[in-house]
């Protein structure tokens, strides 16, 4: 409700803002007051829609203002009650007091629209600051900064064991941990950015992309997907929830970690056919050492499997399985770096990293016949620090 003078309802009335009129008219001369409808530049259309007379004379007339186009009757505001003395000609001329009541609900939503839609941009506007701001810690590996923005008992679904992060220490520990593999900076991007807001809260989805150099001398070049739930407590948005995530190869059981944005269903279906040569019984091979599967190396070795290296040069199966498979419980995972495969034949390059931390390099040759592994050379790089392993 605005509470306001005669001179105020001429001005609205000027200006067609007023769709109803509701003058209480008393048989008594006041003064000369002012006259509500002067200097009119148009004349009003109005109708006069009720009336009632009071026993003490008093009374009341309601009019209603003829609109006849749609910009017109949405910039009404409402009724004007008026509250006015007269002459004895019942000319209303008496300034008294107005009081406008904003009752078009048509407007008022419009209004509220409008509002809200400044508002929403507002807030989107907000949350693109902070995903900035996340983007440039973590290319400045700025833990501080990065944990800034997140609530105390964040959650968090990351792309690696375990399940999940519970709570800003453990976003803390992560980050340390990740950033220490890293040589500079961390170049980061995202794509794909998309933010819904209600009220209080948030979210938005978007395509994460690192593309750095690690310590040990590797790169990581990854997208990967990310949800991030916002809550704003304290006038603060802050970060609730994340959950970032890769796809996984049905073919292989394997997670995608070499998709990107421009990666298309041929190129996956092209990259699951290569999977079944012999790239994927290389990868078997090196996944048995990490799980320590002697099943799985058994079934991928031929009966007249032969194996070489400057250690063991020239062994069957079965010295194979006696000199160099016990080694298996000492390997923690392999890394390939490089796979050159031509026909049946395949050259592998990686580096081992023990249980006990120590690395080392190495390349084999494999060859293939039948879908079974016939023969390995192995071909020493770096050596681990301690020869006993």
């Amino acid at each position: 409700m605005i509470i306001g003078s005669a001179g105020l309802v001429q001005r609205l009335t000027e200006e067609r803002l007023i769709d109803e009129y509701k003058f209480l008219l008393f048989p008594v001369i006041l003064g000369s007051g002012k006259l509500l409808f002067k200097n009119l530049k148009e004349e009003l259309n109005l109708k006069i829609n009720h009336s009632k007379v009071y026993k003490n004379g008093a009374l009341i007339l309601t009019y209603s203002n003829k609109v006849t186009s749609h910009s017109q009757y949405k910039s009404v505001i409402g009724q004007a009650y008026v509250t006015l003395g007269v002459k004895a000609r019942l000319q209303p001329n008496c300034e008294l007091f107005a009081i406008i009541i904003l009752n078009n609900k048509s407007y008022i939503d419009e209004i509220n629209i409008m509002k809200n839609e400044s508002t929403q941009t507002e807030m989107e506007a907000n949350i693109r600051k902070l995903i900035n701001q996340q983007i440039r810690a973590v290319r400045e590996k700025d833990i501080d900064q990065a944990l800034n923005n997140y609530d105390k008992d964040v959650i968090s679904y990351d792309v690696v064991d375990p399940l999940q992060f519970t709570g800003i220490d453990a976003i803390r520990k992560r980050l340390e941990e990740w950033f220490s593999t890293f040589q500079g900076p961390i170049e980061n991007e995202i794509k794909d950015l998309k933010i819904e807001l209600s009220g209080d809260v948030a979210f938005c989805s978007r395509l994460n992309h690192v593309n750095a150099f690690k310590v040990d001398g590797g790169k990581l070049d990854m997208w990967w997907r990310e949800t991030t739930c916002f809550k704003k407590t304290h006038g603060r948005w802050l970060i609730t929830h994340v959950h970032s995530s890769v796809p996984f190869n049905t073919k292989n059981g394997k997670a995608s970690t070499a998709l990107n944005p421009s990666t298309t269903l041929e190129d996956i279906s092209i990259t699951n056919k290569e999977e079944k040569r012999v790239p994927l019984l290389i990868k078997k091979y090196f996944a048995a050492y990490e799980s320590n599967d002697r099943k799985t190396i058994g079934d991928l070795l031929s009966e007249d499997f032969r194996f070489s290296s400057p250690d063991d040069p020239d062994i069957d199966k079965a010295t194979y399985f006696k000199n160099c498979w016990p080694f298996s419980e000492k390997a923690k995972f392999y890394k390939i770096e490089k796979l050159i495969e031509e026909d049946d034949n395949a050259f592998a390059q990686y580096q081992c990293e023990t249980i006990t931390g120590n690395k080392f390099k190495n390349t084999e040759f494999f060859k293939i016949k039948a879908g079974k592994i016939i023969k390995v050379e192995v071909y020493y790089g770096s050596l681990p620090k301690s020869l006993s392993e």
